[in-house]
């Protein structure tokens, strides 16, 4: 086969790209796991800096404001019923 040929680079480079995107489907299914974790810390993360808590270290604190929202939401039901 000639390698200078117009039909060889072609054949060449969609091989090349089927290739790749194996690869990359197989390399993105096994991060899946990963990546759902990431997006759950960082839901995680965003609900903290709703209520003004940036340093997780501050355990008492948080436990306040978990305490606090959980009051507030038990409050609300029972004024519904």
């Amino acid at each position: 086969m000639n390698t200078n040929s117009n039909s060889y680079t072609i054949i060449y480079a969609s091989v090349m790209v089927i290739i790749v995107a194996f690869l990359l489907a197989f390399v993105s299914s096994s991060l899946k796991s990963t990546q759902d974790k990431n997006v759950q810390l960082d839901t995680k993360k965003q609900i903290l800096s709703l209520i003004h808590i940036s340093e997780p270290t501050r355990l008492g604190m948080i436990s306040y404001a978990v305490f606090c929202l959980k009051k507030k939401k038990h409050k609300h039901t029972k004024w519904k019923n």
